[in-house]
């Protein structure tokens, strides 16, 4: 049988015992610092040294939530979404507008606006040899370790066989690294640190090396202990500081957009490093030592005051690959997928898509947090909603909706970018509703929180009961095109009712007004009828199916809308059809085609249809991208499909932070359970299983 114990768990022991250590410069799975809103990706030098290695896997870039660039437009200037021509569609007799393709004539400020702004990558930091590129050939010894309790790296290695250590951590609240060096090469001046920075660009790296005429780079202040630089990339800019408590000479090349750092004749190099949006304020400079501190600070309490799992007493041979898998997914979330804003998919890693983030998968990055015992993370990235709210609601009433309309592929200011999917994706929609239910149970169901956030649920729900369309046929309210489903595979002409989108909003119109009631508020009329008479997900021959309109288009595919249940509660599913369903889709060709947050996804089915076996061999399933790298990393290769093998090469994606997020929100659900639920109702009784949990939460609905 499954035992569950909640001890106090020793996280010290738990975390250490699943430190990456790295005994090469492995360019799949470099190790990363950050707190949230920047990160710093490092090779095996600790620093940047070996970008060229690692550029065509996974570059190391140093990126933040600000750091965004555009680029002019042909003629200088810089496109607006009132540029693009938006294509339109028949909806309830009036026509409704969507940037969804490009228009003749319309091309350049369509694909302007997708590309623009991106994130850039704010320098690369690198050792340098006798002032040149050091090579792989020239690094020997490797020892790396991220250690995990404490937040920092430790890098030990050789250059020409002259040993040398780095330790490097990040701090937790401002965007800022710290660097201690150590090697008999510093004290000839012989080995220094580069700050080389790019102008910025939308493709993976985020920067370009070769265009140094297109940017500029200033010193402000060159003093014995601090450099102060000024960064300007047309309109945009930032700035950065370097602070050391010892003699450091700084070489500046403004026009190379280089800024060298060395010591003055001893062995060893520490200093700070602080990238900002504005010039920094006057007042005591950062120290390394400082920052080292707040980084053992802030990361020994996340550890403590977060939840565990201990799977180390159990038999199953993947009991421990599942524990560093939770271990490591919750560090690589809280650098990448816990800031003031949504994550893009690649979080601060590199782009993906431009670097904008996608609302769609925000759920996945983040929605674990609150049954991990950190909410106040989410809450970071829940107050971006409130700040784009104006600009969600005229996305919404230019198409003649009440309410919020939240978008889908976004930069900072919250504007849908132009896409032929992403404008009329619609399962973003209730995510805010269902992260803000978790974080009210999560504080004690706080009647100040629920109305500090009654106008992110009301203005949200708005929109879901207006889109609807009643239908006095079947007496049912319609999810009705044009639209595109959550699998994003239909087109939106021919897409009606999606089974996922239907549930969700039922669900999500039911959290507004549990609400609503909670606080007191009257309930709009429109939220009850439609709540309560929004369509059911569609059935045909017996099965639930993607779509009302829905066509199979291989003969071997089998339709298995997993999220109805699962990842919600499932309110008047059939079970049983639901079953017989979900083994069947297992057991199909179609059950190879996933991504990294569907293992979650149809765990929580499996789990929550009594099928724990299951649930938990797709959690673990061997498949291209359920691979999680030595650094926690989840890359995503397209896997085998309609018989086309599997692309060589690099992945599509290095890094998937939506496959991280969705296995923390699965293992709390099997876990802790659900409402209602027996015990760990994702673990199968068969003996193989010791689960000990400290302070997690189960789902509570």
């Amino acid at each position: 049988m499954v035992t569950i114990q909640n001890n106090h768990i020793n996280r010290r022991l738990l975390v250490s015992r699943h430190d990456p250590v790295l005994l090469d410069d492995d360019i799949k799975s470099p190790l990363q610092i950050g707190n949230g809103d920047f990160v710093f990706t490092s090779d095996a030098t600790g620093f940047q040294t070996l970008h060229t290695e690692h550029d065509a896997w996974m570059p190391l870039c140093t990126m933040a939530q600000w750091g965004w660039h555009s680029v002019p437009n042909a003629r200088g200037g810089y496109y607006t979404i009132d540029d693009v021509v938006m294509e339109p569609f028949d909806f309830e007799g009036r026509k409704i507008h969507f940037a969804l393709n490009v228009q003749e004539g319309n091309e350049e400020p369509y694909n302007w606006m997708r590309k623009n702004p991106h994130r850039m990558n704010l320098a690369r930091i690198a050792l340098k040899l006798d002032g040149g590129v050091i090579s792989r050939d020239q690094i020997g010894g490797i020892h790396q370790q991220l250690h995990l309790y404490e937040g920092y790296i430790e890098s030990r290695f050789t250059i020409d066989g002259v040993p040398c250590r780095v330790l490097s951590a990040c701090d937790p609240k401002l965007d800022a690294l710290a660097f201690k060096v150590e090697s008999e090469l510093l004290r000839g001046g012989r080995l220094t640190v580069d700050f080389e920075f790019p102008y910025g660009d939308h493709h993976k790296a985020g920067g370009l090396w070769d265009v140094p005429e297109r940017h500029r780079t200033e010193t402000l202040v060159h003093g014995e202990n601090v450099v102060l630089v000024r960064r300007t990339l047309d309109r945009d800019g930032y700035y950065l500081k370097i602070s050391s408590a010892n003699s450091v000479r700084a070489d500046i090349a403004e026009q190379a957009h280089r800024l060298r750092l060395m010591s003055e004749g001893v062995n060893t190099l520490e200093f700070a490093a602080l990238f900002s949006p504005d010039a920094p304020c006057d007042g005591a400079e950062l120290c390394a030592d400082g920052i080292f501190d707040a980084a053992y600070d802030w990361w020994t309490a996340f550890w403590e005051k977060g939840a565990a799992v201990r799977l180390s007493k159990s038999k199953h041979p993947k009991a421990l690959e599942l524990e560093r898998r939770i271990i490591i997914s919750l560090y690589h979330l809280a650098i990448q997928s816990a800031g003031s804003m949504p994550p893009a998919e690649t979080g601060l890693t590199c782009n993906s898509w431009y670097g904008k983030f996608h609302l769609e998968m925000h759920f996945w990055h983040a929605a674990y947090l609150p049954l991990w015992n950190h909410p106040e993370l989410l809450e970071r990235s829940v107050k971006w909603y409130h700040d784009i709210l104006p600009t969600a609601r005229w996305n919404a009433s230019r198409n003649g909706f009440k309410g919020a309309r939240w978008p889908k592929m976004v930069a900072p200011d919250g504007v849908d970018c132009p896409s032929f999917i992403a404008t009329l994706l619609i399962w973003q929609q209730p995510h805010i509703l269902y992260m803000i239910e978790l974080l009210y149970h999560a504080y004690g169901e706080d009647r100040a929180f629920a109305r500090r956030e009654w106008n992110l649920i009301r203005e949200t729900a708005e929109f879901m009961a207006d889109l609807p369309v009643y239908n006095p046929q079947t007496g049912h309210y319609d999810i009705t095109q044009p639209v595109i489903p959550s699998n994003e595979m239909f087109k939106p002409l021919e897409t009606r009712n999606p089974a996922f989108e239907l549930a969700y909003w039922k669900f999500g119109l039911g959290v507004a007004i549990q609400f609503a009631w909670r606080l007191g508020e009257p309930v709009p009329e429109k939220w009850s009828a439609v709540y309560e008479k929004i369509a059911p997900p569609p059935m045909r021959d017996g099965q639930y199916i993607t779509h009302e309109l829905f066509k199979p288009f291989r003969a071997d595919f089998v339709s298995c809308d997993a999220g109805i249940i699962g990842m919600l509660p499932g309110e008047g599913i059939d079970q049983d059809v639901m079953r017989k369903q979900y083994l069947a889709w297992k057991n199909s060709p179609g059950s190879d085609f996933m991504i990294g947050w569907t293992f979650a996804w149809y765990a929580m089915t499996g789990t929550r249809l009594g099928l724990a076996d299951e649930a938990l061999g797709i959690l673990l399933k061997d498949h291209g991208c359920n691979d999680y790298m030595a650094n926690g990393g989840n890359p995503q290769i397209m896997p085998p499909f309609d018989g086309h093998p599997a692309p060589e090469g690099p992945p599509t994606l290095p890094i998937y932070l939506p496959g991280n997020g969705g296995l923390l929100l699965a293992v709390a659900m099997m876990a802790a359970g659900y409402k209602d639920s027996k015990p760990h109702p994702g673990f199968p009784d068969d003996g193989q299983w010791v689960i000990e949990t400290d302070g997690l939460r189960p789902l509570p609905f």
